[in-house]
Order: C-alpha cells, then sequence, then structure tokens
C-alpha cells in the first residue's frame, strides 16, 4: 500500500503486506487508514507516519473485499468473499459483532457522513444502524454491486453494478408510516403518477 504526498505526487511511505491487497480506506480526518486483502488479512494504520496500530498481518481466512472507516474513527466494518461482515471497536483492537449475508460475498462497505448507519452490497444491499447493527432495509440486486456510497445528510445512497449507478433513498421507520400519505409523498419526490407500491419485510 502506497502513500502519496499529493503536494509533489510522490510516494511518502510504502506499507507491507503479506497478501495482495484489495481494498484501502481512509478515515475523514486523515488519521487512520485501513488496507485489506487476500486470506483474510486486515491492517489499520496509523497515518501519515504509517505505523501499524493492529491487524490480522498475515491472515487465515477469506479475501476481505472492502473496508470502511466510521466518520470518528471509532468503528470500522470488513467485508469478505463468503459474505461475513466484522465491525471492529479501532479502540480495544476488537471484532465486536460478526454478520452472514445469505446472499453470497459483499463487495462494497461504507459508513453514512453522520456515521449513524453503515451499508453493506454485494448481491443483495443492507442498510444497518450503526449503534445496535439492526438492519434498516435490505433488498436484492440484479447484479452484483462494485461500489456503494451514501450522499451528503445520509438520505439517500448509490449502488453501482459495473455498468449502471442507481440511487436509492434510505427508508427508515417505514412500518410506521401511512401508506396513503407515503405514496403521495414519493409521488412528488419522483414527479411522476406512481401506480402503487408494496412493502417487503425482511
Amino acid at each position: 500500500m502506497k502513500i502519496f504526498n499529493l503536494s509533489d505526487r510522490r510516494v511518502a511511505k510504502v506499507l507491507d503486506h503479506e497478501n495482495p491487497v484489495n481494498t484501502v480506506a481512509v478515515s475523514a480526518d486523515g488519521t487512520l487508514a485501513a488496507s485489506a486483502g487476500r486470506n483474510g488479512e486486515i491492517n489499520f494504520w496509523s497515518l501519515p507516519e504509517g505505523k501499524l496500530l493492529f491487524g490480522t498481518k498475515g491472515g487465515s481466512g477469506k479475501s476481505v473485499l472492502s473496508v470502511a472507516i466510521s466518520p470518528d474513527n471509532k468503528t470500522a466494518v470488513s467485508a469478505d468473499e463468503d459474505g461475513v461482515i466484522n465491525k471492529w471497536d479501532v479502540k480495544s483492537k476488537k471484532i465486536v459483532e460478526t454478520f452472514k449475508e445469505d446472499s453470497g460475498g459483499v463487495t462494497a462497505v461504507a459508513f453514512s457522513e453522520d456515521g449513524k448507519m453503515f451499508i453493506s452490497a454485494g448481491r443483495e444491499v443492507v442498510v444497518r444502524n450503526n449503534d445496535d447493527s439492526q438492519k434498516i432495509m435490505q433488498f436484492d440486486l440484479q447484479y452484483t454491486a462494485y461500489s456503494v456510497a451514501f450522499e451528503r445528510g445520509g438520505r439517500y445512497f448509490a449502488v453501482s453494478d459495473g455498468a449502471v449507478i442507481k440511487r436509492y433513498p434510505v427508508i427508515s421507520e417505514m412500518w410506521k408510516l401511512d401508506p396513503a400519505k407515503l405514496l403521495e409523498d414519493t409521488q412528488k419526490e419522483a414527479g411522476k403518477k406512481l401506480e402503487g407500491f408494496k412493502l417487503i419485510p425482511f
């Protein structure tokens, strides 16, 4: 993993892994980085000095395909080719929760700007609360996602399947809403008349 100095576009640091690196993430304040790849190797680094803080150097599991760091640097999530998502507590340097998605490999993870939610995507998309990891919404994709990101404010997120980018609203507390009012508001947002909708529980 190479750290570049953007002022002169030169490599400032080179951080070594025992296995090929699939994914990197840098915290919002630029003080923390995470890198992960084959054989389950994932490492957390202090920037800009490039000091290894903790990790699973060498690894012993499936390839990690994506990693993300929360805006407050307290939490990270990593996802592997078997659909296993690990939630890390950065301060304790430990995995505090593990989820297994039924649809297979998870190729992309991301946090919302305020850190209240995180999203995972592969053949399905799952949005969770960061505090208790409860699902906010879940739906299947036609193709495998390659990338996912929240928009500023966290009301929408976008998913790319390699051919197109689709934008979705974050639907929270939907079950408490009046269906007629929900349809009316959605029509205003879309600017067109809708024939109806169906809520699918997960």
